[in-house]
């Protein structure tokens, strides 16, 4: 009966991530250049089908930077684009070709 309960939970949980991953899909369908962030992680898995992006032409608005502890904001924040071992690491997780190439503005 548990392994049955395990079963009928990870279904529902698979279900949930594919539900999320093609509304993620859907929330950045758009053409034009894009600024690629990354794609969608659910408890720690990635789903590089789900890629999220913002359109270059919406950059000059507002921002937020938001990640879990040691996630790289604040260092990110201070050196952008400069290489990163776990940034390298994410990108080819989620199926980025991503080089580093630090500019100043």
């Amino acid at each position: 009966m548990y392994a049955l309960l395990v079963g009928i939970n990870l279904l529902g949980t698979l279900l949930r991530m594919a539900n999320l991953a093609a509304e993620v899909r859907a929330g950045y369908a758009f053409d034009g250049a894009s600024l690629d962030l990354g794609a969608l992680v659910v408890d720690g898995e990635c789903d590089a089908t789900a890629q999220v992006r913002i359109p270059l032409g919406t950059l000059n608005r507002h921002g937020l930077v938001a990640g879990a502890t040691g996630t790289g904001k604040t260092s990110g924040m201070s050196a952008p684009g400069a290489a990163n071992e776990k940034i390298s690491a994410r990108a080819t997780e989620i199926g980025q070709d991503w080089q580093p190439a630090a500019r100043v503005w």
